[in-house]
């Protein structure tokens, strides 16, 4: 069973292409993406900037709907 949405299969496919150019990587907003997969993909990886979340949620805000644990941190 395949539990990726098409958005991360295209982004793990443009991950692919580019694996061994990618040295920094600064990501903006990340949701429920398996952040594993990034260094799977990425094995030259030396920076690494990540804002997981979403910007503006405003009063509908709770803290489990972005799926990251203090674990996950």
């Amino acid at each position: 069973m395949n539990l990726r949405s098409e958005n991360d299969t295209q982004l793990l496919k443009d991950l692919e292409a580019v694996r061994y150019e990618v040295f920094s990587l600064e990501i903006g907003e990340l949701q429920f993406f398996k952040i594993s997969d990034l260094f799977e993909f990425l094995p030259n990886l030396a920076f690494l900037k990540l804002t997981y979340g979403a910007k503006h949620v405003g009063m509908q805000y709770e803290r489990p709907m972005f799926g990251m644990k203090m674990s996950d941190a």
